[in-house]
């Protein structure tokens, strides 16, 4: 009899284990949770978050917009009303992302041969920071640039 019983305990302990694991694979799938981050992309405009920064401060967003660069600066337009616009920074890590270059040429070349009359929009995806630490406010920490494009200026 004591021989049944301690092949039940040993039976019992084995299903104990495989409960355990399986709980810790579900928690390591899941994630971390109450961070307060999300990892959601939020589809927006520049317009819209220039009128609402503090409900777009530090999450994710893409905004489809014009670029343009002056001596203050580079800012991203909206493609409706292009008076609306927003600073853009790129991320710490942004130039190991080809399309930054690409972006970075097209910008640089505004005014050369093949380029000049003509708007530089690309779909821009990275954290709206509602102030900056310099002041600027709002800015869009670009970390993705996708589908950069050249439209004619009547488009």
């Amino acid at each position: 009899m004591p021989m049944k019983l301690f092949a039940a305990e040993r039976a019992s302990a084995r299903h104990h284990i495989r409960l355990y694991c399986i709980l810790i694979f579900i928690l390591l799938s899941i994630g971390p949770v109450g961070s307060g981050q999300s990892s959601e992309v939020l589809d927006t405009d520049a317009c819209n978050l220039n009128a609402h920064p503090k409900q777009f401060d530090k999450k994710h967003v893409r905004v489809r917009a014009r670029i343009m660069r002056s001596t203050h600066g580079t800012a991203i337009f909206d493609l409706s009303k292009p008076s609306c616009g927003i600073g853009l920074w790129y991320a710490e890590d942004a130039e190991k992302n080809g399309m930054f270059l690409a972006l970075d040429n097209a910008v640089l070349q505004e005014r050369a041969k093949g380029v000049l009359g003509k708007k530089i929009i690309a779909t821009f995806t990275g954290v709206l920071l509602e102030k900056s630490k310099h002041g600027h406010k709002p800015v869009l920490q670009a970390e993705k640039i996708e589908d950069l494009k050249l439209e004619s200026e009547e488009h």
